[in-house]
């Protein structure tokens, strides 16, 4: 086998732009992300214990873990949101679609916490209308436990990481301090943990745009206002709009819809121009944002015979480096009354901008009381924007010129039936100096007498990258073997997105 060292103009390091979109649809307190349906999967529960939440007549909340995440305490999963389903995070981007088709974790009876088999307060009992109410607290002991193994990932069919406590000390991240639910003494790593035991996580690991909702951001409860006010100091020079307050305004006293978008959809930062928000009231599109002026401004460009006198207003700033919507506009998009806020703010209101997307993340939970169109099913909401990615890409130039390259350590290379050694002993190895070389030119016989003559050829199917100590760091295989012949010059470029 041959070396042959890449010259400098052989290799080539490229940085590639891209521009990719993203579209959520979101429904019903359910998102849709790029158009991607509830694909029902072969693998589904034979029976689900139901618990009603919030009001009578609400939709039915599964029992299930793993559990959905919410800023607001609500632990419960519908069916809609992937039992049964094909993609196990359901409606969510997944890091690794390691479950595709695989039933969830091990159900649980009415009347226990699928965390830990604990008694609730009351089936059914939902005080604050977002998650039921528990007698104890839910522990967060991280050790492999047969009888809590729902809630570490150990169920009949789901994949889960796990690693073994060790002389090498490893860990999970979030295993270092663990409150436990008999007292507040920390416990760690290096105590809470005996050589042996078993550590495991959960899978998926997922991301979705969430919102949350901030009824008054100015008190000191409300992280997310304090945490964007440098920000908004920040980027208050590229519109007024991005001010704490001025003699129209005070952020602090607005009721505001903030949606959270995972950098994971958009790379190093949305592209300035393309943001679309849009709301709709059954089907029928009630108005549209876009940051025309590309400086964060969300404008209203289109609305109904309602809400058309209202075009050209702000309702609120988009983030683009730190993917942020802050939403606080509060002009009625139609005469509708739909169900908006259930905590300090009316029940029952017109569409609104700070209303949009609620009912994803937020604690609301979805309902089916459509007697005073109470219900989300009647107003939907959607965001379309382009990221911004760079991807290193190397280029290399793989040559084989004429008159080289062409020997080949396949055994078929050699004629069949030849002796391979002349002689051999435990002082000398030497092969036979008159073997044949196969002759692998096609002839236009079938008669092997009228054989073509010979011409020395191979056939490249694989090349390999060696570092600079001839340590075998890559492999390009063809997708089908590229006939080299002696006289004939070949270039293979080979490209990795770092």
């Amino acid at each position: 086998m041959s070396f042959r060292k890449l010259k400098p103009g052989d290799v080539s390091v490229n940085t590639m732009r891209a521009h990719p979109q993203a579209n959520f649809y979101i429904y019903n307190g359910r998102c849709f992300i790029n158009s991607r349906p509830h694909l029902s999967g072969a693998q589904k529960p034979a029976s689900v214990n139901t618990f009603h939440a919030g009001n009578e007549g609400s939709e039915d909340i599964y029992g299930v873990t793993p559990l959905k995440s919410s800023r607001t305490g609500a632990y419960w999963l519908t069916e809609a949101d992937g039992l049964g389903s094909l993609y196990h995070t359901g409606s969510t981007l997944s890091l690794y679609e390691y479950n595709i088709n695989r039933t969830r974790e091990k159900y649980v009876s009415p009347g226990t916490d699928p965390m830990a088999g604990t008694e609730i307060s009351g089936e059914g009992e939902h005080p604050d209308g977002l998650s039921p109410a528990f007698s104890d607290p839910r522990p967060t002991n991280a050790t492999l436990d047969p009888a809590r193994a729902p809630l570490y990932g150990q169920g009949q069919y789901v994949m889960f990481p796990y690693l073994t406590k060790d002389s090498a000390r490893e860990s999970f991240k979030r295993a270092g301090m663990l409150a436990i639910a008999d007292g507040p003494d920390p416990h760690y790593y290096d105590t809470e943990f005996q050589y042996g035991d078993v550590l495991t996580g959960s899978y998926p690991l997922s991301a979705s745009i969430s919102r949350e909702w901030l009824y008054q951001p100015g008190t000191k409860n409300s992280k997310a206002y304090w945490g964007l006010q440098p920000l908004f100091e920040y980027y208050k020079g590229q519109s007024p709009h991005f001010a704490v307050s001025n003699e129209l305004f005070n952020k602090a006293d607005q009721m505001v819809g903030l949606t959270h978008i995972p950098k994971i959809f958009y790379g190093n930062r949305i592209k300035p121009g393309s943001v679309s928000l849009k709301m709709y009231y059954t089907g029928a599109l009630c108005a549209e944002l876009k940051d025309l002026k590309q400086n964060g401004e969300l404008i209203q460009v289109s609305g109904t015979s309602a809400g058309a006198d209202d075009d050209g207003k702000v309702a609120g700033v988009i983030f683009y480096n730190e993917g942020f919507i802050w939403l606080t506009g509060s002009w009625s998009l139609n005469s509708k009354v739909v169900r908006q806020q259930g905590t300090g703010d009316s029940y029952m209101g017109n569409p609104r901008w700070r209303y949009w997307n609620a009912g994803n993340g937020d604690g609301l939970l979805p309902t089916d009381d459509t007697s005073n169109a109470k219900s989300f099913a009647n107003v939907a909401s959607e965001l379309t924007f382009r990221g911004e990615t760079e991807t290193q890409v190397l280029t290399m130039y793989a040559r084989a010129p004429k008159d080289k390259v062409n020997y080949s350590n396949n055994p078929t290379y050699i004629k069949y039936g030849q002796e391979k050694m002349k002689l051999t002993s435990s002082h000398v190895y030497e092969e036979s100096s008159t073997r044949l070389i196969k002759n692998t030119v096609s002839s236009s016989y079938t008669d092997p007498e009228y054989s073509a003559s010979f011409k020395r050829q191979v056939y490249i199917s694989k090349i390999g990258i060696y570092d600079e100590n001839k340590n075998l760091i890559g492999i390009a295989s063809l997708a089908s073997p590229v006939l080299k012949e002696e006289d004939k010059d070949l270039t293979f470029k080979l490209r990795l997105d770092m």
